[in-house]
């Protein structure tokens, strides 16, 4: 990729970053309600904190103001897991503010010379497993709006998003060239940044994340692999109030959707609220595909929903491009079905527990590459060479 393509696809992020700060400005009490803004205000004290005591500045993060606060890891409340998240957010301003003079829209730069990372490590990584042609995935890794803009603002996104496409990348190379300790460390790194920012991310990208690692070892058997393996982690979902006393995980999702619900917002979404077991969330699967995978629908909210309706129809659109004109290779791609599967299940994840559409286009927003990704490669599908233990794009 030429230079002058790089600086071009980071300063379309930074715009939509400024884009991004701008839009959340426009709120009345913005300083306060809006994450982004308070995360900008709250650093500024944590600045003058850093300047003057830097060792106490990095030990707060330790401090757990709550009983029994770090055996919460699950809790939205009480938490010191839940706190950790805004807690680092608001640190790392402090830091930028050293670089930018207390600056928001200086901090944006910053920030996204960090992110810009993610979406190269991921292009880079497609470049060597997808087939697609260069331009294509530098639409798909670099111009998306949604990801772009949500990715793009100061809040966790961003970070998790970065952290998913390293994850990406070093474990591609890991399958086609072997596993060594840098590697390792960086995923590792990676998936507990994930969990730190947004633990239910998580329990999209982890299940699919090891299903994938299986399945490129055994190429042949990747349909078996997956299928399989969800079928395991939903037997394990549903059953581990009875595998582990404390941990009940569709209580803590049916919990997460109450406490949206209780939100409100200009854009809530009237549902029922999810029973906690199997009969609970079949019956609300509906509800949950309508919003995560429909919605916005066309006319609803303001004008600022418009691109994210479009790109919803157009992804539905690729959908059924690629259903009628599927292409069978030589072998099945593990990669297109970690895309799929990681796709599908944080749509699902968003959809049985985000009840404000706004939200919902936010929380999405790390799963759209990947989905037009799997997409785009079903129409265009590579041959590929396997053997045992790895599985790369033949030489044409």
């Amino acid at each position: 990729m030429v230079p002058y393509l790089i600086a071009g696809l980071f300063l379309y992020r930074v715009l939509f970053g400024c884009l991004y700060g701008w839009v959340h400005s426009l709120q009345p009490d913005y300083l306060t309600t809006m994450d982004t803004w308070k995360f900008h205000s709250d650093g500024l004290n944590e600045t003058k904190f850093l300047l003057k005591d830097p060792v106490g500045f990095f030990k707060d993060l330790l401090w757990d103001p709550y009983e029994n606060g770090k055996g919460r890891i699950l809790s939205t409340s009480n938490s010191y897991w839940n706190d950790l998240k805004h807690n680092i957010m608001i640190k790392f301003s402090g830091m930028l503010n050293l670089l930018s003079g207390g600056n928001y829209y200086t901090n944006i730069i910053f920030y996204n010379f960090l992110v810009f990372f993610g979406g190269m490590a991921i292009y880079r990584a497609c470049l060597q497993i997808t087939g697609l042609p260069k331009n294509l995935l530098i639409v798909v890794c670099f111009l998306i709006p949604t990801t772009v803009f949500w990715t793009s603002g100061f809040h966790k996104e961003g970070l998790i998003f970065m952290a998913i496409g390293l994850i990406v990348f070093h474990t591609i190379n890991a399958i086609n060239i072997g596993w060594n300790a840098t590697r390792i460390l960086m995923i590792l790194f990676s998936f507990f940044l994930i969990f730190i920012l947004r633990n239910n991310v998580i329990f999209a990208l982890a299940p699919s994340w090891l299903l994938w690692l299986v399945s490129a070892r055994y190429p042949a058997k990747t349909r078996l692999v997956f299928y399989s393996g969800i079928l395991f982690f939903t037997l394990l979902f549903f059953g581990s109030k009875f595998i582990a006393p404390g941990i009940d995980l569709p209580a803590e999702m049916r919990q997460r959707q109450i406490e949206f619900m209780s939100l409100g917002g200009n854009s809530f979404v009237k549902t029922d609220t999810l029973r906690a077991d199997l009969p609970g969330f079949l019956k609300h699967l509906p509800a949950a595909v309508d919003m995560a995978f429909l919605r916005p629908y066309p006319g609803e909210g303001s004008f600022f929903y418009i691109p994210f309706t479009i790109e919803s129809i157009s992804i539905i659109l690729l959908a059924l491009v690629s259903i009628f004109k599927h292409r069978k290779s030589e072998a099945t791609v593990p990669f297109i079905f970690f895309c799929i599967c990681y796709a599908l299940l944080l749509y699902l994840l968003v959809g049985y527990t985000i009840t404000n559409t706004g939200a919902m286009i936010r929380y999405r927003s790390l799963a759209v590459p990947f989905l037009v990704l799997a997409l785009l490669m079903q129409i265009r599908r590579p041959l590929w060479h396997t053997n045992s233990d790895q599985f790369t794009l033949k030489n044409r």
